[in-house]
């Protein structure tokens, strides 16, 4: 499959699959070329040879992982900072506390919580250092229509989601504000992964490139400043720099990283 991008025909990616529709190579004129092998099972293989022990991948691309006996990723390390996972009853995501190994960088907690439904409705990210909090704690709370996230509410400031049908997950609008609101168009990839936001007059104001699974390589203002997107593939929601996404009740753990995502 070929993927041209702005009908530039110069800029181009290429992807290629195996007879059982896994992705091995993508590469083009852009950046962030990437190539994978695979076990029989569909578990991502460092080298050729490697064996994966009850499909539970515990090192790849520099990172490392552990699971707990329900098979949930308790602990992430990539060497700079080792990320510690914590669940409810329900095998939803709770907390993460991410511990850099550079003792005068915070350390960052995130709590997350539920709906009766599985949906995630508030998440709260504080920091510490020596102990201490450097500031007052942040919360962000998510307001569903179905199974589709309609709203971020930070602070009392509400961000709203617009689709492009009644059924899709793809987002079309976003509209942040309520007074005065902003009003920013979506431009997707066939995955429904955002690549571009234009303004009302049709300016570019963010742009971003993802690799295959989803993570964003990079990313550009083109036109003013405070403009991001926090949308990830169809029903997540990304958090910035930070490769997490929401799906309701947990996180997608085939998305960033080396396929794992990075929680926070």
């Amino acid at each position: 499959m070929r993927e041209v991008r702005n009908g530039n025909p110069f800029n181009w990616y290429r992807w290629q699959y195996d007879r059982a529709g896994r992705l091995l190579v993508k590469y083009g004129m852009l950046p962030g070329q990437e190539q994978w092998r695979w076990d029989a099972a569909g578990n991502p293989l460092e080298g050729a040879g490697e064996k994966i022990a009850h499909n539970r991948v515990t090192q790849l691309n520099g990172i490392r992982w552990r699971y707990d006996i329900h098979g949930r990723t308790v602990e992430k390390d990539n060497g700079q900072i080792r990320w510690h996972y914590r669940y409810d009853g329900e095998h939803r995501l709770t907390e993460v506390i991410s511990q850099p190994r550079d003792r005068n960088r915070p350390q960052t907690q995130v709590s997350f919580r539920y709906d009766p439904l599985g949906r995630r409705i508030s998440k709260t990210r504080r920091q510490m250092l020596g102990g201490q909090p450097t500031g007052k704690p942040v919360t962000t709370r998510f307001v569903w229509e179905g199974f589709r996230l309609l709203q971020e509410v930070h602070g009392d400031v509400p961000l709203t989601y617009v689709y492009s049908d009644q059924d899709s997950y793809d987002p079309l609008a976003g509209i942040d504000g309520v007074d005065a609101p902003e009003i920013f168009w979506f431009h997707c990839q066939s995955n429904g992964t955002p690549e571009r936001m234009t303004d009302i007059e049709g300016q570019v104001r963010w742009e971003g490139v993802n690799n295959a699974w989803g993570k964003l390589l990079q990313e550009s203002e083109t036109q003013g400043a405070g403009y991001s997107q926090t949308c990830g593939c169809r029903g997540n929601t990304c958090i910035a720099r930070q490769g997490c996404t929401t799906i309701c009740s947990g996180i997608t753990t085939w998305a960033a990283d080396g396929l794992r995502s990075s929680t926070l």
